[in-house]
């Protein structure tokens, strides 16, 4: 192993670890996004029955 590759390594390993964990990080916020979107704002939704007006 020349002293080129280490140097390599010593660069690159932990910019690889850095960009694999915020990956993961990313990946796991765009799921919960996914799975739970926000609520959309719908003015014809149904009246509650104790206000007839709606809810606004």
């Amino acid at each position: 192993m020349k002293l080129r590759d280490f140097v390599l390594l010593l660069v690159f390993g932990p910019l690889g670890l850095l960009w694999a964990s915020g990956a993961i990080i990313y990946g796991r916020r765009l799921k919960t996004q996914r799975t739970n979107p926000p609520a959309p704002d719908n003015p014809d939704q149904p009246t509650h029955p104790e206000f007839p007006e709606g809810l606004t």
